[in-house]
């Protein structure tokens, strides 16, 4: 590793094979899709099966070693309008295996979410105009926390989507805090909230609205989510136990080393108009089409990612083929490396609370400037996660 990071192209070409119509046995014998076929189809991809998983669309994320054994299996169905579907919930002891998966009558898959934490239950709701899976999540936090989260699915006709992720309870060593679903209309979700005794909202309401426009719940308050966040932010000592922010934390836990291709993968923010792709955890924002001016002689149009739990950003500014990061940087970039790409830091320097370091990384006609900036304090403690995206950034070149 030279200065903060070291980045390298990727090439990964997925195969997913989605069977149609039925199966056929030996004896030409067709065999009806139905939940028992379902579980016999997950069981023998856990046992290491690899067309059983190709059916299912790549239920387990071959980039991980099979598990030794499930925790639980959930296999559930429900029909809208004549429409048959099936919900797959797993369980395992390490939680970056956990998945819940829809899939229509044949078997093709709708919604896959690998997100799942602890320990976990499944129930349906259907309401008079709509119908749901409702997974529900029990799992540690930062060795001392406690928490409880719930996750809405809603299953429409030709509509499968996650429609609403919060928490609704917080144990911490003092005290216990709720939200609890007390009304679930057609279009509203109303909780009651029982805060820390030293909230200035011991008790209070808030509310989510359906968006048919995305068929999903929004607050825009989030109030419990915030004071949860908040309170797990405020958390800074040492951990015993791994912490699981993200896919890439989360394959680690298992002993799976990641290079700076295989994070390529996961990539899941892609900024078409400048042609580039990188790695964002779960918490990060990205905001196009900003003003960028820290260590710019001139402000310039560009992507911001920031955590406001960490306090820290990135920027990144695409420029001309032709230019160079001397016409805009204030400080000088004495390191290269080359490889597929072409990269030349600066060192790490210092200000009187944060660490900054800049980049120029270029792609045979592509260049881009890069500036990085972190709180001094909490650095060594978040230092894989910032070398994990900038390792992730990917070129369309």
């Amino acid at each position: 590793m030279i200065g903060l990071m070291t980045i390298r192209t990727f090439s990964i070409i997925v195969f997913i094979f989605i069977l149609g119509g039925c199966i056929k046995q030996e004896n030409n014998v067709q065999t009806e899709y139905n939940g028992k076929l379902l579980e016999q189809l997950v069981r023998e991809t856990y046992s290491g099966n690899k067309t059983s998983n190709e059916t299912l669309s790549g239920i387990h994320d071959t980039l991980l070693p099979l598990p030794s054994n499930f925790n639980k299996i959930i296999i559930d169905s429900l029909t809208i309008e004549n429409n048959r579907f099936y919900s797959v919930l797993l369980e395992f002891e390490y939680p970056v295996y956990n998945v819940f998966a829809i899939y229509d009558s044949s078997f093709s898959l709708k919604l896959i979410d690998r997100s799942l934490n602890g320990y976990l239950s499944i129930l349906r709701r259907v309401d008079a105009k709509r119908t749901f899976w409702e997974v529900f999540e029990d799992f540690g936090s930062k060795d001392i926390f406690k928490l409880k989260r719930y996750n809405l699915y809603y299953v429409g006709k030709d509509t499968v989507v996650k429609s609403l992720r919060t928490n609704f309870e917080l144990t911490t060593p003092k005290e216990k805090l709720i939200q609890d679903i007390a009304g679930f209309a057609d279009d509203v979700i109303n909780t009651k909230l029982y805060l820390s005794s030293n909230s200035l909202l011991k008790e209070t309401w808030d509310t989510f609205i359906w968006d048919n426009f995305n068929n999903s719940y929004k607050s825009q308050l989030n109030i419990f989510d915030s004071v949860v966040t908040a309170i797990l932010a405020a958390h800074k000592t040492k951990l015993f136990n791994p912490l699981i922010i993200d896919k890439i934390s989360a394959l680690r836990s298992v002993g799976v080393e990641l290079s700076a291709d295989s994070i390529n993968a996961y990539n899941n923010f892609n900024n078409s108009t400048d042609r580039f792709t990188l790695f964002l955890p779960e918490g990060w924002k990205a905001l196009k089409n900003v003003m960028v001016t820290k260590q710019l002689k001139k402000g310039m149009s560009g992507t911001l990612f920031l955590s406001s739990t960490l306090g820290a950003n990135f920027s990144v500014v695409k420029i001309g083929e032709n230019e160079k990061a001397e016409d805009y940087f204030t400080i000088g970039l004495s390191n290269e490396v080359k490889g597929n790409y072409s990269v030349r830091f600066s060192e790490r320097i210092s200000t009187k609370k944060n660490y900054i370091q800049c980049f120029e990384v270029s792609c045979v006609n592509l260049k881009y400037l890069v500036i990085f900036e972190c709180p001094i304090l909490t650095y060594l403690e978040h230092k894989n996660l910032y070398e994990d995206i900038m390792n992730s950034f990917g070129v369309d070149c």
